[in-house]
């Protein structure tokens, strides 16, 4: 799904987010996109305001993400 239509996998990714639904793979994933279309700074925005939503054993994992983001 991610590679034939990012745009429409982040459409999906947000709503996944917006509903509760496995937030965290979502938020993770969703940067992952993000990333990938050049969205850096997004992705850096959303991990900053959505990571509260997140589980405590999340929060490395979106540290790691964030590290490779500012790169």
């Amino acid at each position: 799904m991610v590679d034939k239509d990012p745009d429409r996998s982040i459409a999906l990714f947000w709503a996944a987010i917006n509903a509760g639904d496995r937030v965290d793979s979502a938020l993770k994933d969703m940067a992952i996109v993000m990333k990938q279309q050049n969205r850096a700074e997004e992705a850096i925005e959303a991990i900053k305001s959505l990571r509260c939503k997140c589980s405590e054993s999340a929060q490395e994992s979106l540290d790691n993400i964030l590290l490779d983001l500012y790169k």
